[in-house]
């Protein structure tokens, strides 16, 4: 990631750098590229599911959505597409515009965003455009609905969280006493925990933030500066 520099500079220099985990557990699918059919369009799930509902196959969404395709070829390469996709109509809502994208690393992905949606049925599509598609993909909405019908919360932090040298906090409900289902975990690519310790989450927040006299601040971005407070009242 472009903050890892930093954040090891940060580490060595004797600073604790604290870092959210990300909300995308519920957002997240990781696994290999599936087509038994060989129509070209992956199956979410053994049953040959091709549609994945957003946020559920019951509710209708309105708004943006931003999706991420990552994957590293395995031998020769491959490129894969997401698309939104209405059921009711039988219409295709928005495709990737083919784009794909290289990191330093050899990490390839595509990005989808769509700016506004209006309300309907959704679904997220993954196609295959070219290449063997025999690689393992991994599938992240980072704008949008906060759940899809077929996600896997493993592996789902998200950069620079998974960073070495970063604190990583995930969010922890105090009323249930859990993890937060939305809240980001790992393991990491290589194999490390990703987590290192849960911060509280929804905290009243009474200082006119957003201009509310009571807001209650929620996610992984409340539970990190909550772990970051308490690591600088131990020191």
């Amino acid at each position: 990631h472009i903050l890892t520099d930093n954040i090891n500079a940060a580490t060595e220099s004797g600073t604790l750098f604290v870092n959210s985990a990300g909300n995308e557990a519920q957002t997240h699918w990781e696994g290999e590229f599936r087509d038994t059919d060989r129509d070209d369009f992956h199956e979410w799930t053994r049953n040959g599911d091709e549609l994945n509902c957003l946020p559920n196959c019951d509710t209708e969404y309105s708004g943006p959505i931003t999706v991420y395709i990552r994957w590293t070829d395995q031998g020769q390469e491959s490129h894969y597409r997401p698309s939104i996709f209405n059921t009711v109509t039988d219409e295709f809502i928005a495709t990737d515009t083919d784009r794909v994208f290289t990191t330093p690393s050899g990490t390839k992905y595509t990005i989808l965003s769509v700016a506004d949606i209006r309300s309907q049925p959704v679904d997220l599509v993954i196609d295959h455009v070219s290449g063997p598609a025999d690689d393992e993909i991994e599938v992240i909405i980072f704008e949008g609905p906060r759940k899809m019908e077929q996600n896997i919360p493993v592996s789902s932090i998200s950069a620079p969280a998974d960073v070495p040298a970063a604190m990583t906090v995930a969010a922890y409900q105090v009323g249930p006493r859990r993890l937060a289902p939305y809240s980001s975990r790992g393991p990491t690519d290589d194999g490390r925990t990703g987590i290192d310790v849960t911060g509280y989450t929804n905290i009243g927040v009474e200082n006119g933030l957003y201009g509310s006299e009571r807001f209650v601040f929620t996610g992984t971005s409340a539970a990190a500066p909550y772990a970051g407070g308490v690591a600088a009242l131990v020191e």
